[in-house]
């Protein structure tokens, strides 16, 4: 069982919904970060060019994914089948993302996430 760790933004209602629903678990030793709680970590991410902001990142067996390609790497590792295909996610991802600003915006948070 390979250990995934899954850094997302836990204020964002979409990306704590999503990190915590996906079964990941049935495949994978999953740890779930909060990147507002890890600021020392975000950093570390966004000196490797990975910016919280722009979406979450998966670290999985020596490998980053960022944004649309963590979502595609969850969807595809969390489900026997994947409901969308990788293209869709893609596709769809960074209309997603942009829901998350608004949405946070409209429930007084910040958008960004520091580190």
């Amino acid at each position: 069982m390979a250990d995934v760790r899954v850094v997302y933004d836990g204020d964002c209602p979409f990306c704590s919904a999503y990190a915590r629903l996906t079964r990941l678990r049935q495949r994978h030793h999953v740890e779930l970060v909060d990147a507002r709680q890890a600021p020392e970590l975000v950093r570390r991410l966004r000196d490797r060019g990975y910016d919280l902001d722009d979406g979450m990142v998966v670290l999985a067996d020596g490998d980053t994914y960022h944004g649309e390609d963590a979502a595609a790497f969850l969807e595809m590792e969390s489900r026997r089948g994947p409901i969308l295909s990788a293209g869709w996610i893609r596709r769809l991802y960074p209309w997603v993302y942009r829901l998350r600003s608004l949405a946070l915006r409209l429930l007084g948070r910040d958008p960004h996430v520091r580190g």
